[in-house]
C-alpha cells in the first residue's frame, strides 16, 4: 500500500491518495480525504483491509442494475410462491418504477457511487417531468428495498436510510370520472372492441387487468339479478362478482356483451396501445382526458350519487376496505353542500 499527493503549480494539493492490490492483483486507487499524513496512514490502512475483503471487491464492482435485478427477482418468486404473496399487477409496478430508475440514475452507476446528491438529483429530475410526489415516493421505496436486498447479498455495504431521504407525500387521490354524457360522446369514438371494454369497466368498476381477462361465462344471473365474476389478483378481495343492480350499468353490460370481440370464451379482443387510443379517442370527443382508471372511478361515483352506502361500493371494487371509497363520498357530501 502506497501513499500520494496530487501536485498543483509545483506543490502538494488536495487530499493524500491511497493505492495497493486486492488479493487477487488488481490495483486499487482511492482517496483518503486526510490532508495530515498520519490520519491519511490511518485511513490507507482501513481502505487497505476492506480491499483486502473480496465482499469489499464484490461491492466495489456492483451496479445499480444488480440491485434492482435482486428486488425484481424476489417479487417474481413472490409471484409463482403458493400461495402467491405478490400479484402480478404489483410486480409489473415494481418493473415499471425499476426501469425509471435505471433510466434516470443509469443502470451501470456503481453503488458504491450512490449519494444523497444523486438521490435528490433524481427526485428534481423526475419533478421536472412533471410526475407527482406520489409516483416519485413510489420509485424511492423501490429504490430502498432493492438496497436492502443488496446489503443483505453483501453488494451494497451502508444502511439505505443513508442515501434515501425521508420522503411521504401527502396523497392526493385523483377525482376524474365522467358524466354520463362525456361517457357517451366517449364511446362514439372508440372502436367497437375499446368501446365495448370501456362501458364494460364504468358497468362492473373493474380493473384494466381485470377486463382483460373477462369471459362470456363470468356474466350470469343470480336470483334474478346479473352478476359478473371478475378475476382479479391485486388483493385477497379482487377476486369477486359484481351485482349489477343500477339500471344505468345494466344497460352498458348489454352494449358491452353485443359490441364486444373477443374469439370465443374471452370477452375482449386483444388490443395494442390501449392507453393511446383512449387519450386519441378523448380528443376527438373533445372531453377531458380520462384513464382506464378514471372509468374504473365513474362506476364508484355514479353508485355514491346514487345513495348506495361506501361498505356496499368497497367489496364491489375490490378494495379490502371502505376507507378510500368513505373518504371520496365525504369529500362529494361536503362539494353538495358547499
Amino acid at each position: 500500500m502506497r501513499l500520494f499527493r496530487r501536485r498543483k503549480a509545483g506543490r502538494p494539493h488536495g487530499p493524500w491518495i491511497a493505492w495497493g492490490y486486492t488479493a487477487t492483483g488488481e490495483r486499487w486507487t482511492e482517496s483518503t480525504q486526510q490532508l495530515d499524513r498520519k490520519a491519511a496512514e490511518a485511513a490507507a490502512r482501513e481502505l487497505e483491509r476492506r480491499h483486502a475483503d473480496p465482499a469489499h471487491a464484490r461491492a466495489q464492482a456492483a451496479t445499480l442494475d444488480d440491485a434492482l435485478n435482486l428486488l425484481l427477482a424476489r417479487c417474481r418468486s413472490d409471484v409463482a410462491a403458493t400461495p402467491p404473496k405478490l400479484s402480478p399487477a404489483t410486480l409489473t409496478m415494481y418493473e415499471q418504477k425499476a426501469g425509471t430508475l435505471g433510466r434516470v440514475l443509469g443502470l451501470a452507476l456503481p453503488l458504491r457511487d450512490l449519494t444523497p446528491a444523486r438521490v435528490d438529483a433524481h427526485i428534481a429530475a423526475r419533478r421536472e417531468e412533471h410526475v407527482t410526489d406520489h409516483t416519485i415516493h413510489k420509485e424511492l421505496t423501490t429504490l430502498r428495498q432493492a438496497l436492502a436486498l443488496a446489503r443483505r447479498a453483501g453488494i451494497f455495504l451502508r444502511d439505505p436510510a443513508e442515501v434515501i431521504p425521508e420522503f411521504t407525500p401527502g396523497y392526493a387521490p385523483r377525482e376524474r370520472y365522467l358524466t354520463r354524457e362525456d361517457l357517451q360522446r366517449l364511446l362514439a369514438e372508440l372502436p367497437s372492441n375499446g368501446a365495448a371494454m370501456a362501458a364494460f369497466i364504468v358497468a362492473t368498476g373493474a380493473r384494466w387487468g381485470e377486463a382483460e381477462r373477462a369471459y362470456r361465462g363470468g356474466v350470469r344471473e343470480l336470483a334474478g339479478v346479473a352478476t359478473v365474476h371478475l378475476r382479479g389478483t391485486k388483493t385477497d378481495a379482487s377476486d369477486r362478482t359484481v351485482p349489477i343492480v343500477h339500471p344505468e350499468a345494466l344497460a352498458l353490460l348489454t352494449y358491452a356483451l353485443e359490441h364486444a370481440r373477443g374469439p370465443g370464451d374471452p370477452l375482449f379482443a386483444p388490443w395494442k396501445s390501449p392507453n393511446n387510443a383512449l387519450r386519441r379517442a378523448c380528443e376527438r370527443a373533445k372531453i377531458a382526458h380520462a384513464s382506464w382508471n378514471d372509468l374504473r372511478r365513474t362506476f364508484a361515483t355514479w353508485l355514491r350519487q346514487a345513495g348506495v352506502a361506501p361498505s356496499l361500493i368497497a367489496p364491489a371494487m375490490g378494495h379490502t376496505s371502505s376507507a378510500m371509497v368513505e373518504r371520496r363520498s365525504e369529500e362529494h357530501t361536503s362539494e353538495l353542500q358547499s
